[in-house]
């Protein structure tokens, strides 16, 4: 195990997802990564005025970037919204 990996699962221990919830991401990454990419509804108001509550929003695997709106599944298996704005590569985590 590399220093970076020990570091991951160091920062990251006893969040382990539940199989059910790893099943749902893999779903997402799954359908974002098809050809039309999927499509969410977006429900609260904290990416206005850019994305509007209600607004469709497109979602497509790609490489992350500043700026760029990421879909995440939290720990409750919710979606969520979140603008790209700060990235620490050394952990490859944003």
């Amino acid at each position: 195990m590399s220093w970076l990996e020990a570091l991951q699962r160091t920062a990251f221990a006893g969040l382990e997802l539940p199989p059910d919830l790893r099943a749902r991401i893999e779903l997402l990454r799954e359908r974002a990564g098809a050809a039309d990419g999927l499509t969410l509804t977006c429900g609260g108001r904290s990416m206005e005025p850019v994305i509007r509550l209600g607004q469709a929003v497109r979602v497509r695997t790609g490489r992350p970037r500043r700026g760029a709106v990421a879909a995440f599944v939290n720990r409750r298996g919710s979606i969520e919204l979140h603008r790209l704005v700060l990235a620490t590569p050394v952990l490859d985590w944003w």
